[in-house]
This record gives C-alpha cells, structure tokens and sequence, in this order.
C-alpha cells in the first residue's frame, strides 16, 4: 500500500528538466550557424567545469545573421514547467532561449529574451508566459500551451540580434521548473 501511494505521489510532483552544462551528461549540444543559407557567421561551443562556452563572431554578409547552439533531438515533456531559470554570463547582447515542437526548421517555434550583463554571471527566472511563437525571427503574441511545452523535442540559445561581431557566452544551466 505504501509503495503504491508513493508512486501515486512520485506521478502526480511536476517534472523538471535540467541541463547542467557542468556534467558530462549534459555536454552533447551543437553549434548551428548562418552558413546552412549562405551566411558567413562562425562560432563554437566548448565545455569545461565552469560549463557550456559559446564564442564566435555574427556576420550578416551573404544575407546571414545567426548562430546558434541546440541540444540534440529528444522529448522534453515540459507541460508542468512554469519557469525556466537559466544561470549565465554573456556580453551584453540579447539572445534568445529557443524550444522547437518539429524538426521543421520552417515551422514556428518558440523564443525567450535571455538579455545578457556583460562579464557578470547572472540567473534569469523566465515564465512560460513570456515564450512567443516565431517564425524564423518574425515574434507573434501567443505563449505556447501546455500541450505543445509537453512536446517540445529540441531546446536552443540564438544569437539573431543584427548587430555584426563577436559574441561570447557562457552557460552553467537551464533548469525548467
């Protein structure tokens, strides 16, 4: 009886999907640059104990201007999530924290403001709410529902701020919760 009822209780705790770039395990995310279109941006991605380390340089030559890093293809049921936290230390630009629902790359997804201190580690606390709908840069006005949170198969950071030059970013964690 017991058992039972705490796997009744196990079931019914909201889930949390972390990645902490600190561990191994979570040490499997890619770079994707401008250059899948033409563009010329470049950029990399290294691991260490202080986390995911993401630097390159954006250009808009050849109608380019992203780049950015995604974790592999999974299933991240993230229906119960009300917040991200994302622990980082950036360079004083805007990125965006990307959750795509279909390996379309021309479908919509959904992006977060990440505005970054330059040089200073910070954590940002992002509801749900604040997730818009995109199409390739173009912001809509709807949150996701829960329903297409508990289907999100791929999570991302994207630097697509039109504005040329190096970038650098650091990321401990993301945490949703």
């Amino acid at each position: 009886m017991k058992t039972l009822l705490l796997s009744i209780i196990i079931a019914l705790l909201p889930s949390q999907v972390a990645m902490d770039f600190t561990k191994k395990e979570a040490q499997n995310w890619s770079v994707q640059l401008d250059g899948v279109m033409g563009g010329r941006s470049s950029g990399k991605i290294e691991f260490s104990k202080m986390g995911l380390h993401f630097e390159g340089n954006l250009s808009l030559e050849n109608n380019g201007g992203f780049a950015a890093i995604r974790s592999p293809w999974g299933k991240f049921d993230l229906s119960e999530a009300k917040k991200v936290k994302v622990r980082l230390k950036g360079d004083g630009r805007e990125y965006k924290l990307t959750l795509d629902d279909t390996k379309a790359w021309y479908l919509p997804n959904y992006e977060a403001k990440l505005k970054t201190k330059k040089g200073k580690w910070i954590e940002l606390s992002i509801p749900i709410s604040d997730f818009r709908i995109s199409r390739m840069g173009d912001m809509g006005n709807s949150a996701p529902s829960p329903e297409q949170m508990g289907g999100v198969i791929r999570v991302g950071i994207i630097l697509a701020d039109k504005n040329p030059g190096p970038f650098e970013l650091e990321v401990e964690s993301i945490r949703f919760e």
